[in-house]
């Protein structure tokens, strides 16, 4: 999944990084916009170069190492899933992509919706640790400023981007659906 969700990733590294300005000095109005600037494009870049592929594969690793427990108790669903024979419901479904985001089972017909679902999970870690990289890089750089407060103004930052990069991920999983009829 890394190698489908990381150059758009990277292509949005810059509305994300104007996205993450516009909060930051909005919030930190105290704090000099290029120091602003300079701070969020280097948090940016480390989260995105280090901290998601890091993620990703600590999540891949996850699904292995729980994969012995999930295969046992979903191997009935794995086998029939997407072939026709007792089809499950949406909520399987659903939990079934959810389980395989980082690494999805290569169920070809029903890639088309998998994929943008599985993109649209794995935000939510991806998130996580974007916000703690950023965190701390930006408290760092902006040392004179309360630890605090850029703590809280990072984290309005970072759920403002990542918004937007659901409101992306959401659309293209729509596009996909819609042409896949």
């Amino acid at each position: 999944m890394l190698v489908l969700e990381w150059p758009p990733l990277v292509l949005a590294l810059i509305p994300v990084i104007v996205i993450e300005f516009l909060v930051v000095r909005a919030s930190l109005k105290k704090l000099d916009a290029r120091k602003a600037g300079l701070g969020l494009t280097v948090a940016n870049l480390a989260s995105t170069v280090v901290g998601i592929p890091m993620t990703w594969a600590a999540l891949v690793g996850c699904e292995y190492v729980v994969g012995a427990g999930y295969e046992a108790l979903f191997k009935p669903y794995s086998e029939t899933m997407f072939k026709g024979a007792h089809p499950p419901g949406p909520l399987s479904k659903l939990v079934f992509v959810a389980m395989q985001a980082p690494w999805l089972a290569p169920y070809e017909s029903q890639l088309y919706w998998m994929i943008p679902l599985a993109a649209i999970l794995l935000l939510v870690p991806f998130l996580a640790i974007s916000y703690w990289m950023e965190s701390w890089i930006c408290r760092w750089w902006w040392v004179p400023l309360n630890a605090k407060a850029v703590g809280k103004a990072v984290w309005r930052a970072n759920v403002a981007s990542y918004g937007f990069l659901f409101i992306l991920a959401l659309a293209y999983m729509i596009y996909c659906c819609s042409c896949s009829n």
